[in-house]
């Protein structure tokens, strides 16, 4: 046993679901975190262009499992496949960067997509696309709850900064 309770043999799996869509000239995320037979919802935006968001939400919901404490395997299901590709191409330009090789910014942010991108690596985060008829229906679940926050939630629709959710995990009893 580790000493968070789990066997070494292979952490547990948890998934995250992640879909966006874009309202208002905002692109809106919500994410579902199965954690344990829990369903953790959260919902923000940021900016105007969709990777943009799906980054960002990436970056929250790693946040959280890396504040549990608990050692599992992520698998980051999206509706597309497009944010492998900013985040290929940003641990690409980091690496170039290290080796003296400077390239313009691909994004507003360039740092922190080049650091999510990292942390994916490191972390061994699994990235794929909803292929199944129950991941597209998780996912269609996502999107009503995040058009009902947008359309309901007058703070987050008129917000005029940004909304990145911290999200509070449960605690889990390992057993």
């Amino acid at each position: 046993m580790s000493e968070n309770g789990f066997t070494s043999a292979s952490p547990p799996k948890v998934r995250v679901y992640i879909s966006i869509f874009k309202r208002s000239s905002r692109a809106c995320f919500g994410i579902c975190i199965k954690w344990f037979g829990h369903d953790i919802f959260a919902a923000g935006w940021f900016g105007d262009q969709k990777p943009n968001a799906q980054m960002i939400a990436l970056d929250c919901a790693l946040a959280a499992i890396e504040q549990s404490g608990i050692d599992v395997q992520v698998e980051a299901i999206f509706r597309t496949e497009y944010i492998m590709q900013r985040l290929s191409m940003a641990t690409t330009r980091k690496i170039a960067e290290q080796h003296g090789i400077l390239s313009r910014p691909m994004v507003e942010d360039k740092d922190r997509w080049q650091d999510v991108a990292l942390r994916v690596i490191g972390a061994n985060v699994k990235i794929r696309m909803a292929l199944s008829e129950e991941e597209q229906k998780q996912l269609n679940v996502i999107d009503r709850k995040l058009e009902d926050r947008f359309y309901e939630d007058r703070d987050f629709r008129y917000s005029l900064r940004p909304i990145e959710p911290t999200i509070d995990l449960p605690e889990v009893t390992p057993g």
